[in-house]
């Protein structure tokens, strides 16, 4: 048996096979596995193995949710997100995988202003009309709808004003990120950077009623 006790646990995980353990609450079998039926923590104990929600009720995230990320890594044509554990309406989501977003192929009158461009969001880019956008950088916290279940990872969209970078550090110093709402500047150094911006950038407490 490889699941221990305890352990998080996703529909359609194997548990343990029926000469191991007695299936129990939130298992189903199929040729002689046991597999969760639900996401929650497994336990093993007199023979049988259940899972079980211990604390919150546990779901999966889902196509049209709102979620926040951390940029994991910056690629030419795509982004990679690590998406955090979200808590809606006192519900607890889990993101079962990464997420990706893909980058806009820039036009040449500049980005944002063709008609079907991203330019909707907290101003739009810091920097309109750059020759190479930056939706976001690594190390970016974002805020982001998921457009796409897929089978091994959810594809996000910052299109609505409510999404794109929440949180962003300066290239040069490292200090945190300000936003005028025109652009994103560093008090410390003046540097500036080009990102998608969400129009709750820095206000954690708009963020969380986001949610509520």
């Amino acid at each position: 048996m490889d699941i221990s006790d305890g352990q998080l646990v996703l529909p359609g995980d194997m548990l343990a096979t029926e000469e191991e353990a007695a299936p129990s609450d939130n298992t189903y079998v199929d040729e002689g596995c046991i597999y969760s039926s639900i996401i929650g923590h497994a336990s093993v104990k007199d023979g049988k193995i259940s899972v079980h929600n211990h604390i919150n009720e546990m779901r999966k995230i889902e196509k049209g949710m709102l979620v926040i990320g951390t940029v994991t890594d910056d690629l030419p044509a795509v982004s990679f997100v690590k998406i955090g554990t979200m808590f809606v309406d006192g519900k607890k989501y889990i993101a079962v995988k990464d997420g990706k977003l893909l980058v806009p192929k820039p036009r040449s009158e500049g980005f944002g202003r063709g008609r079907h461009d991203d330019r909707r969001g907290g101003g739009g880019f810091s920097q309109p009309g750059a020759k190479m956008p930056r939706l976001c950088s690594s190390g970016d916290v974002i805020l982001a709808r998921v457009l796409d279940d897929a089978d091994d990872i959810y594809l996000l969209g910052v299109r609505d004003p409510e999404c794109g970078v929440i949180l962003s550090s300066c290239e040069v110093c490292g200090s945190k990120m300000g936003f005028n709402g025109r652009g994103l500047s560093c008090p410390s150094c003046s540097h500036r950077q080009t990102r998608k911006v969400s129009q709750y950038y820095g206000r954690t407490e708009d963020i969380k009623r986001l949610f509520q």
